[in-house]
C-alpha cells in the first residue's frame, strides 16, 4: 500500500520529506526516489506519501494593491537613485554589502538604461525632464570613454559613481543588450522632447550600428551567469530599438541608408526569435530554458504588432509554465494556497541559487504588468480557444479582463504582503520565511512596481476606462460595478441631465454656496433681465449696493417709468435674487455692469504656460511623425502586389475564399472546409478600370461591370488619386475657343463649347 501511495505521487508534486539517506527517509515513513534533471533544479527524493504540492492560483476579484501615498513614497525611494550625486547616473542599489553579490554601488547600463525609460513613462513629463537630461549627458560622456577591458565601451556592464569610467574588475563580459536598450529609452525621450533630437540621433547611430554588427555575437545572459549567442531578452528588446531606430533614422536623422540597415537588421533578428518557441512556450536559450527574463522580455520589446503579444499563445503559455514553476518552487507560495491566498511570487529562473534563489521582486511585478496588459487587451479582444483554455487554468475562473485584473492585482497584493519595512523593496523576498533580503532599495524593484502600477493609467497608452475601478484599500465596491458599462444620462429633448453617479463615483463634490450649480442657468436669465449687465461672476474692488437697491445702470435702456414698473412687477431681477443665486460680491459685479470675467484672478496666467506648449509641441510632432509613417506605409502597400494571408478553402465548392460569412454558409451546407495560407492579389479591367481582389489568381471569367476578359494585375492598395488642380479644369478661352471649335468633331469629343456672352464685349 506505501509504494503505491509513492508511485501514485509525481515528480512535480513531491513535498520535500528533508532526509539526505535512504534509510532516515524510510524510517521516518517517506518514500525514496532519486531523480534528475539537466536543467538542475531538482525535485525531492525523499518526499512525503500523503502529502502533495498545491496548485497556486490567480482567481482573484480586483482590489487596488497600492494606495496613492504608497505610490508616492515608492517615487520618492525611485528618484532617490537616480542621477546620484548630480552625475546622471543610477545605481542600481546604494547598498554597498549584498552578500554574495557584494557591493552594488555601480551603474549598471542594462539597470539605468530599462530605470530610465521607467521613470519617464511613470513621471509626468515635464517633471522627469531634468533627470532625463542628466542621463542623457552622462551617456555622452561614457560612450566617449577609452574602454580598458579590451571590449567596446558600449557593452560594458557597469561603470563606476561618481567617476563614469567602466569597471576593471573580473565579471561577466560583453553584456550586448545595453545598446539597444539605451536606444529605446533615448528615442522615448525624444518624442516627447523634440529639442533633444539631434543629440539623441548622435546617441542612437552609435549604438545601433554597434546592434546591426554584433547583433549574433557572444554575450552574457541578463544576470551575467551563463554565455550564448541567442538569447531571446537580447533578440526581442534588440527588434524593438531596430525598429524604432529605423522610423527615428528616416524622421529625425533623415539617414535613409541606415533607416535600412536598421529594418534589415530587425527582420533579420525577428526570424531568429522562432527557434525560441518549443510547443509554444519560449525559453530563454538552449542552456537556460525556464527564465522569467522572457516575461520582461514581453513587457520591454513589445512593438504592438502581434509578435509575442500579451494574449498570444506564446506569451500565455510561458506565463502558465513559470507560474505553476515557481508556486511549487518556494514555500511561501505553497503557504499562499494552503491559505487559499491568490497569487504568485516569481524568481529568475529554475534552479535558482543565488543567494539562497529567492522570489524576486521585480520579476513579481513584471510577470504583474503582463497580466495587466494582457486585460487591457482582452477589453479589445477577449481570449478564445486554447489561450482562454490555458488562462482559464491559471485563473480558475473565466479569462475575462476584469479577472486578468483581479489576477495582476493578486500578485502585487502577495508581494505587497512582504513589503513590512514601509515601501523599501530589497532584491529578493526569503523563499521559506517571507523577510526580505539581498540588495536593499534595487532600483529595478520600484521601476517595474511603478510600471505595473502605471500599466492600467498611462493616458497616452492605456484606456482604463476600458476596465473601470477597482477596490480600494480603505473603500470596499461590490464587484458588480466593476468593469461596469457607463450609464448614458437621461435626456429631454435637446437637453441631457449629468449622471452624478457615473461622473464621480466617490460621492458628488460639495456645492460652493457663492455658486449653486443651478446659477449656471439662471445667470443668462438674470443678464438678460438687467438689459446692460453682463455674464459671470464677480470682480475685486468695486463698490457694493445696499440691500434692496436696483442700481441705474440696470434701468437706464428702459423706455418709460411705466415700463420699468411694469417689468418690476412682472419679475424684474433685483439685487437681493442676484445675491440670493451667486453671492453678495457677485451680485455687486453683475449690477454694476462689469464682465467678471476680466478680474485679476481669471487674468493670471499659469506658471505652467511654458511647460503646456512645450507638451503641445512635443504632441504635434508625435502626430507628424505619425503621419509621415502613415504615409510611408501607404507607399509601400502602393508598391506591393501580393501577399500571404489566412484564408478558407472549400473542397466542395473548389473555391478559396477568406469572407467568414462565406465560410458559415459553406460549413451550414456540409462542405467540408480548410483553413490555408493563400496568396492575394489585386486584378484590374483593362476596359473600364474596375479593380478585384483575388486568392490564389482565381479570376473571374469576366468584369462584373463592363463584361471584359482582359485583367492586368496592380498593387494590392488602390493608388490615391487626388483632386485635379484648378488649372487643369480650366477652358480655353479667348482666341484659341474659335480655332479649336473650327476642328471638325473636336468640340464634341474633347467637350469644347462655344462662349455664350463675351465679357469682355462694350470695354
Amino acid at each position: 500500500m506505501g509504494e503505491d501511495q509513492c508511485q501514485s505521487i509525481s515528480v512535480d508534486e513531491r513535498v520535500d520529506c528533508l532526509q539526505m539517506h535512504q534509510d532516515p527517509c524510510e524510517s521516518a515513513g517517506c518514500c525514496w526516489g532519486p531523480v534528475e534533471r539537466p536543467s538542475g533544479a531538482n525535485p525531492p527524493w525523499c518526499f512525503y506519501k500523503d502529502r502533495k504540492m498545491l496548485n497556486c492560483t490567480l482567481g482573484a476579484d480586483p482590489k487596488r494593491p497600492f494606495s496613492d501615498a504608497e505610490l508616492d513614497q515608492v517615487m520618492k525611494l525611485f528618484e532617490l537613485n537616480l542621477d546620484v550625486q548630480g552625475t546622471g547616473q543610477v545605481v542600481a542599489s546604494p547598498d554597498h554589502n549584498t552578500g554574495p553579490g557584494g557591493d552594488y554601488y555601480f551603474a549598471w547600463a542594462r539597470d539605468g538604461a530599462l530605470s530610465m525609460n521607467a521613470y519617464l513613462q511613470t513621471k509626468p513629463f515635464p517633471q522627469s525632464d531634468e533627470k532625463m537630461e542628466k542621463w542623457i549627458q552622462s551617456l555622452e560622456k561614457a560612450q566617449h570613454e577609452s574602454d580598458p577591458n579590451g571590449i567596446n565601451v558600449l557593452v560594458e556592464p557597469k561603470f563606476l559613481i561618481p567617476e563614469g569610467t567602466p569597471f576593471t574588475g573580473a565579471w561577466c563580459r560583453p553584456q550586448n543588450d545595453a545598446p539597444g536598450l539605451r536606444a529605446i529609452t533615448a528615442m522615448s525621450y525624444a518624442a516627447k522632447k523634440p529639442s533633444v533630437n539631434e543629440r539623441v540621433w548622435s546617441l542612437v547611430k552609435q549604438n545601433l550600428d554597434w546592434v546591426v554588427a554584433n547583433y549574433s555575437s557572444s554575450t552574457c545572459d541578463l544576470w551575467e551567469e551563463v554565455r550564448s549567442e541567442d538569447f531571446f531578452w537580447n533578440r526581442y528588446s534588440m527588434r524593438k530599438a531596430l525598429l524604432m531606430g529605423s522610423d527615428f533614422a528616416k524622421t529625425v536623422g533623415k539617414d535613409q541608408g541606415r533607416a535600412h540597415q536598421y529594418q534589415q537588421a530587425a527582420q533579420a533578428v525577428t526570424q531568429m526569435l522562432s527557434q525560441h518557441v518549443i510547443n509554444d512556450y519560449v525559453i530563454e536559450s538552449n542552456n537556460r530554458q525556464k527564465d522569467t527574463a522572457v516575461i520582461e522580455a514581453f513587457n520591454v520589446g513589445d512593438m504592438e504588432d502581434g509578435l509575442f503579444a500579451p494574449l498570444s499563445k506564446e506569451a500565455v503559455t510561458t506565463l502558465a509554465g513559470l507560474s505553476q514553476l515557481y508556486c511549487r518552487s518556494f514555500a511561501i507560495n505553497q503557504q499562499a494556497a494552503q491559505s487559499g491566498v491568490p497569487g504568485v511570487l516569481f524568481g529568475r529562473y529554475e534552479g535558482d541559487s543565488y543567494d539562497g534563489g529567492n522570489p524576486w521582486v521585480l520579476l513579481t511585478a513584471s510577470a504583474a504588468t503582463l497580466l495587466y496588459r494582457q486585460a487591457l487587451q482582452a477589453t479589445k479582444m477577449p481570449p478564445t480557444g486554447e489561450v482562454a483554455q490555458i488562462l482559464g487554468n491559471l485563473l480558475g475562473r473565466t479569462p475575462s479582463a476584469q479577472n486578468l485584473l483581479g489576477a495582476g492585482d493578486a500578485v502585487m497584493l502577495l508581494m505587497k504582503k512582504y513589503l513590512v519595512n514601509g515601501m523599501h523593496m530589497n532584491e529578493q523576498i526569503d523563499r521559506n520565511t517571507g523577510k526580505m533580503t539581498s540588495a536593499q532599495d534595487l532600483t529595478w524593484n520600484y521601476a517595474n512596481v511603478s510600471l505595473a502600477e502605471s500599466a492600467l493609467i498611462n493616458p497616452w497608452k492605456f484606456p482604463v476606462t476600458l476596465l473601470g475601478p477597482r477596490k480600494s484599500q480603505h473603500r470596499e465596491e461590490p464587484a458588480a460595478n466593476l468593469l461596469r458599462p457607463r450609464r448614458e444620462a437621461p435626456c429631454s429633448g435637446n437637453k441631457c441631465a449629468i449622471d452624478g453617479e457615473a461622473m464621480f463615483p466617490n460621492g458628488l463634490p460639495s456645492v460652493d454656496p457663492n455658486r449653486p450649480l443651478q446659477s449656471q442657468r439662471r445667470l443668462q436669465e438674470a443678464m438678460g433681465s438687467a438689459k446692460g449687465a453682463v455674464s459671470a461672476a464677480a470682480v475685486v474692488g468695486l463698490k457694493e449696493l445696499r440691500p434692496g437697491e436696483v442700481p441705474k445702470a440696470a434701468l437706464s435702456r428702459r423706455s418709460s417709468p411705466l415700463e420699468a414698473q411694469r417689468e418690476t412687477k412682472s419679475g424684474a431681477v433685483s439685487f437681493k435674487k442676484l445675491e440670493s443665486d451667486f453671492g453678495r460680491k457677485a451680485a455687486s459685479m453683475l449690477a454694476a455692469a462689469v464682465d467678471p470675467r476680466k478680474d485679476l484672478v481669471r487674468q493670471q496666467r499659469s506658471r505652467f504656460e511654458s511647460a503646456a506648449e512645450l507638451e503641445h509641441s512635443a504632441k504635434r510632432m508625435r502626430r507628424l511623425n505619425e503621419l509621415e509613417q502613415m504615409d510611408a506605409a501607404q507607399e509601400q502597400m502602393e508598391e506591393l502586389k501580393k501577399m500571404k494571408v489566412r484564408a478558407y478553402r472549400c473542397k466542395t465548392c473548389y473555391t478559396t475564399f477568406d469572407s467568414e460569412r462565406q465560410r458559415l454558409r459553406c460549413q451550414e451546407e456540409g462542405h467540408v472546409v480548410v483553413q490555408v495560407e493563400a496568396t492575394k492579389t489585386r486584378w484590374e479591367c483593362a476596359s473600364c478600370k474596375f479593380s478585384e481582389e483575388v486568392l490564389d489568381r482565381q479570376l473571374p471569367g469576366c468584369c462584373r461591370r463592363c463584361r471584359g476578359e482582359t485583367w492586368k494585375q496592380v498593387p494590392l492598395r488602390k493608388l490615391r488619386r487626388s483632386a485635379p488642380m484648378e488649372k487643369d479644369m480650366l477652358l480655353p478661352r479667348g482666341e484659341e475657343l474659335p480655332f479649336l471649335n473650327s476642328i471638325p468633331e473636336m468640340a464634341g469629343r474633347r467637350g469644347w463649347q462655344k462662349e455664350a456672352v463675351d465679357d469682355y464685349e462694350g470695354l
